[in-house]
């Protein structure tokens, strides 16, 4: 026999139901807004090239697009995403010695059983406003902190949301055997490290800048240099085209080193379509203004001399 609802029941079980959407919508929200970064998994540890990988001899996309070539391939440069410590390993074993890797990532990462990981927040924002020393400095205090731990939540899958947010979908418990950061695996393969720390989505600040001024002067003929950044387009495309406009800004107009750099397998930052929507917008028009300021100085000031970057905008 069929149990009918009194119109006082059904009211209490829409109440309760709206209830529980109520918390569901308030924890939901706690996850993507959370304050602290997450565990998150960024490469695994499997044997492959990482993800983005071009280096400036790559052919173009486009052979009939006819943009010059001109000082690109024997820029002795490459690019990617983050690599685990077998994707490094593979990478290596592709590229010519001496390397030095150029570290552009701000927020905290390292290895955790040779995989990837870093701590993600919102916005990929964390440690925005940090110095190089004092990321380097933090870092391998968190490192510290899971190298000690029997066991470590990671988070192996995330969904992002259009204004920056993110939950955690999957994790994983791990047990750390192996903890350590990229300039120790460097050290460990006879690389050279840089780190030079730039907020995700942004310009690089005007120490940044300046640090990669100094590095390019003292730079040896004989190097091959490689940037990264996590997903290996925009931080790592942008400092791809300001080591090109420095060695040929005073042979190339500006829209032709820009677009090389998406030709070969990066983002094309001056497109309008890469501005995006929403928060990104403004961030990615700020890039753009500064990458032009940054060719006039790389015109003026080819390989970084004689004046640096400070001094240059203090001219102005």
């Amino acid at each position: 026999m069929l149990n009918i609802l009194s119109c006082g029941d059904i009211f209490l079980l829409l109440r309760r139901a709206v209830f529980l959407s109520f918390i569901y919508v308030i924890v939901l929200s706690s996850n993507l807004l959370a304050a602290q970064p997450v565990l998150i998994l960024d490469g695994p540890a499997i044997q492959n090239i990482p993800r983005n990988f071009r280096t400036t001899a790559f052919p173009f996309k486009n052979i009939t697009n006819g943009t010059s070539r001109v000082g690109l391939d024997n820029l002795a440069i490459s690019g990617s995403g983050q690599f685990s410590v077998d994707q490094f390993d593979v990478m290596h074993r592709n590229l010519p010695n001496p390397l030095i890797v150029v570290d552009l990532r701000q927020e905290y990462h390292g290895y955790l059983n040779n995989a990837a990981v870093c701590w993600f927040s919102y916005r990929d924002a964390a440690n925005k406003g940090f110095s190089s020393a004092k990321v380097t400095g933090g870092e391998e205090k968190v490192l510290s902190g899971i190298r000690n731990q029997t066991e470590i939540k990671l988070a192996v899958s995330i969904v992002k949301d259009k204004d920056g947010g993110f939950y955690v979908k999957r994790n994983s418990t791990i047990k750390p055997e192996t903890v350590f950061s990229e300039q120790e695996l460097m050290a460990s393969r006879g690389c050279g490290y840089l780190r030079i720390a730039c907020t995700d989505h942004l310009r690089p600040s005007d120490s940044a800048v300046e640090q990669f001024i100094y590095f390019m002067r003292e730079l040896k003929p004989d190097v091959w240099v490689h940037f990264h950044c996590r997903a290996g387009k925009g931080r790592t495309t942008t400092f791809m085209l300001m080591y090109d406009m420095l060695r040929n800004a005073n042979r190339l107009d500006f829209e032709t080193l820009v677009k090389r750099q998406y030709l070969i397998g990066g983002a094309d930052l001056m497109d309008k379509g890469s501005l995006g929507k929403g928060w990104k917008e403004d961030m990615a028009r700020e890039r753009q203004n500064f990458l032009r300021n940054f060719y006039e100085y790389a015109k003026e000031n080819p390989d970084g001399r004689p004046m640096s970057w400070f001094q240059w905008i203090q001219s102005k």
